[in-house]
């Protein structure tokens, strides 16, 4: 399941995404949470209370989404209220204690995404269009893309979208299952799908289990 918030307006997607708003303020984000926190466990109150604790409006509300869109899905997964712990791992990664579930937050700009999966491990990335000059790109490029794929961006017809859809490709796939950001996406274990929602592009890794 992947859900995208965004603060831009929501349109048709191809994939059946759940599609809610982000909040509109921080008071909106800090009420957000409150309601969000009673569908999890008193125990975890110390992940809740970080989020709150933010001094960067941005991040409290980006994290905020996170959690609703976390909420909302393990919701219509008929998952029972007030059973569900969510922690932290020395990493800073989330996880929900004591259940077979992973779960995967990322942020950028004015939209925030969120992919669930029970098969398996999962990373999802999504980043807004940056105004980047060719050199920028250019630039950028050499610090993520081995060299086959940096053979491909340079003669794409369109760099922009190449660089985008392969940085999401890449950061997804680190987050799913880890190594280096130049190689995570070459492990034959994991399946990658990417679409856009409007202005950002967006990927999802699902690296299933291996029996």
């Amino acid at each position: 399941m992947i859900g995208v918030a965004s603060s831009k307006s929501l349109l048709p997607n191809p994939l059946g995404l759940v599609l809610t708003a982000l909040p509109e303020s921080v008071s909106d984000a800090r009420r957000l949470l409150s309601r969000e926190a009673i569908f999890f466990s008193r125990q975890s109150a110390p992940y809740f209370e970080a989020i709150a604790k933010k001094r960067n409006g941005k991040a409290l509300i980006h994290s905020a989404a996170g959690v609703a869109l976390l909420g909302e899905m393990l919701r219509e997964m008929k998952l029972p209220q007030g059973k569900l712990t969510l922690r932290r791992l020395e990493n800073g990664r989330p996880y929900i204690e004591n259940l077979s579930l992973d779960f995967s937050i990322s942020h950028t700009d004015n939209a925030v995404m969120c992919a669930v999966t029970r098969c398996g491990a999962i990373g999802c990335d999504i980043q807004s269009e940056r105004s980047y000059s060719d050199e920028k790109l250019d630039s950028l490029a050499k610090f993520f893309m081995i060299d086959q794929q940096l053979a491909e961006f340079a003669a794409s017809d369109d760099k922009k979208a190449y660089f985008y859809r392969l940085w999401t490709v890449k950061e997804a796939c680190f987050k799913c299952v880890g190594g280096t950001l130049k190689t995570a996406d070459l492990n034959p274990y994991s399946a990658v799908q990417t679409f856009t929602e409007e202005n950002c592009f967006c990927a999802v890794c699902l690296r299933k289990e291996v029996t």
